[in-house]
Order: structure tokens, then sequence, then C-alpha cells
């Protein structure tokens, strides 16, 4: 008598852990497939926002980006000039900042905002450093842009690497 309710008892719990363990495991699997479900929608959201990006705004816009770069190059050629007046310099500096980096502004970082604002604020910081970095290099009259390494070292480079930056950054989006 005492093994037969010994018996019966371990049946119970026997029964009763595989109904907890029943349990678990459907608690677990709808989890495990919400869980699933919501990244697909996660990853389905952020590569509908990069297709967006990339057919609304980089499609129509990005040449706004290489346009500006290429118009700088070609403008700060004139510095290595030897007899650059202090007046050409500020032309030169004018028109890097209204011609270029204004439409640069308007056609393109402000188009990049509705994707993305820190990734337009990123592009601002760094088309604003560069500007600044000219300017100053341009209008420092201890600045000899005539000299080709000096010439390199703070119009050449600091552009080269704005470019690269804001890439990187354009290619790093992934929808977020």
């Amino acid at each position: 008598m005492c093994i037969q309710i010994q018996r019966d008892c371990l049946d119970y719990f026997y029964n009763v852990s595989m109904i907890i363990i029943a349990i678990v495991n459907v608690i677990l699997v709808l989890k495990i497939f919400y869980s699933n479900k919501q990244r697909e929608q996660t990853i389905y959201e952020n590569n509908r926002k990069i297709d967006l990006f990339k057919k609304l705004i980089l499609d129509y816009n990005l040449h706004y980006l290489y346009d500006f770069f290429k118009d700088i190059l070609e403008e700060v050629k004139c510095l290595s000039r030897k007899n650059i007046t202090i007046e050409e310099k500020k032309r030169i500096n004018e028109k890097i900042l209204y011609d270029f980096a204004k439409p640069l502004r308007l056609n393109f970082i402000d188009v990049v905002y509705v994707a993305n604002e820190n990734m337009q604020k990123n592009i601002q910081n760094i088309i604003d450093n560069l500007t600044d970095k000219l300017t100053d290099t341009i209008l420092n009259s201890e600045n000899k842009c005539l000299d080709e390494d000096i010439f390199k070292e703070h119009i050449i480079k600091p552009i080269s690497t704005a470019k690269i930056e804001i890439i990187s950054i354009l290619f790093k989006y992934n929808g977020n």
C-alpha cells in the first residue's frame, strides 16, 4: 500500500512536471517566434529606409557633394600662384563659402536630414570644419600657399579628408 502511494505520488509529480515543461516550451516558442518576427520587421524597416535614402536622396542629390569637392579643388589651384593678392584670396574664400558650400547645404545636406538627423549634423560639421580650415589657410598671410608642401598639407589634405569622412558616413548608414 505504501509503495502504491509512492508510485501514485511519483506519477502525479511526473505528470505535473511534464505539463510545466510543456507550458514552458510553448512560452519559449512563442517568445522566440515574436522576437524573430520583431527582428525581421526591424530589418525590413531598415532596408526600406536604406532603399528610400538611396532612391530619393542619393540618386538625385549626391552629385552636389561631388561637384562641391571638384569645384573647390578647381578654385584653390590658383592659390599656388606666386603673386596672389589679398583681394583674390578673399574672392576665392567667398566663392567657396557662398557659391559652393551654401548650395551643397541647401541641395544635399539639408535633404539628408529627412533620412537621419545625426548623419546630417555630422556631414554639416565636416563641411563647416573644412570651410573654417580653408578660410584660415587662405586668409592667413603667414601661410604661403605657393609652397607645394604647405598647399598639400593645408588645402588638399583637408579637402580629401572631408570627402572621405562624408562618403564613409553615407556608406555606414544602416537605416537607423
